[in-house]
């Protein structure tokens, strides 16, 4: 009887403390999601150090949850667009995604310099990497005395670019035409008009600042088809880098760009700089419509966005 007894109480006992722990759960779940109402969700940020010598894929990583935070993380660092520009700040600030409170800021100019700042490093990070790959393929193409070498014998990094860039021949000066910057100008003035100063679904729900379109369902944004591309959706990306990691991508691969690759090559022949302004009468293909490079040329000259490009003359290879 008392052996009945026993169990009884160590039933009653599992019994309560199963119920007490699912409370438990239930309870941090509920202060969780309260806490996380009130602060928005988690964006991650790193701070690299040199923006003439940093290694691009491995650094330090934090969180933030609110716009003043991310406004008082540019502080901290004295990072701001003229101080980049000028190089009066060594330290480059990536942030992984627009804040959730982004749209509460104001008044609107305070919103508008917080995207272009977010906006400028990434654009910056994402070109070095471009120039790196270029100065690598320059650098064996002369170790080979400019020989033309069948990519039988390619080393395994190069037919890894070729593969990035969708590049099947063997001349290396083709694949040079492709493997080169976009103006920073350019990127930023797109961004902008694009995701309207990020206030878009598309760049806070999805990272998408250029509105970017794809087959992939699995990439979507959800409930944003385009009413206008019926096969099209809006591709959402992990974050801002990689957005426009693909934006820079789709103009250096795309056909529908070969022209704007072409300008840009001739450009480098002669000696000259790439300035975003000039490069917009190129993108005729990805609107036909002359109004829309009208408009990209109204928006970089009304917010003196050109003065981007004098970044290329610390990264210029």
């Amino acid at each position: 009887m008392s052996s009945i007894t026993k169990n009884n109480t160590i039933l009653i006992s599992v019994v309560i403390l199963f119920v007490a722990s699912s409370y438990l759960i239930k309870l941090s779940e509920l202060i969780f999601d309260n806490h996380k109402n009130e602060t928005g969700q988690p964006v991650n940020y790193n701070i690299i150090e040199s923006k003439e010598d940093f290694d691009l894929d491995r650094f330090d990583s934090n969180f933030i949850s609110l716009s003043n935070e991310m406004i008082e993380i540019y502080e901290e660092h004295n990072f701001s667009v003229n101080n980049f520009i000028n190089g009066n700040t060594k330290k480059i600030i990536i942030f992984s995604s627009l804040p959730d409170d982004f749209m509460d800021l104001s008044p609107l100019h305070l919103r508008k310099d917080l995207f272009i700042k977010t906006i400028l490093p990434i654009v910056f990070v994402e070109n070095k990497k471009i120039l790196n790959e270029r100065k690598q393929i320059l650098n064996w193409w002369t170790e080979t005395d400019g020989e033309e070498i069948s990519r039988n014998f390619w080393p395994e990094w190069l037919n890894k670019i070729c593969n990035k860039y969708m590049y099947n021949k063997d001349n290396l000066g083709e694949l040079l035409a492709k493997v080169d910057i976009i103006p920073i100008s350019l990127a930023i003035t797109q961004a902008v008009k694009e995701s309207n100063w990020g206030s878009t679904n598309y760049a806070r729900q999805g990272n998408a600042v250029f509105g970017e379109y794809t087959f992939n369902i699995q990439e979507t944004i959800p409930f944003q088809k385009n009413s206008n591309k019926e096969d099209f959706v809006k591709r959402k990306y992990k974050n801002l880098s990689e957005s426009v990691a693909s934006y820079l991508r789709n103009l250096n691969t795309n056909k529908d760009f070969k022209d704007f690759r072409e300008r840009r090559k001739k450009l480098r022949m002669e000696g000259k700089s790439i300035v975003g302004l000039e490069m917009i009468d190129y993108l005729e293909n990805q609107n036909k419509i002359s109004s829309y490079r009208d408009e990209l040329k109204k928006l970089m000259v009304e917010n003196n966005f050109k003065k981007f490009d004098e970044l290329f003359s610390i990264v210029r290879n």
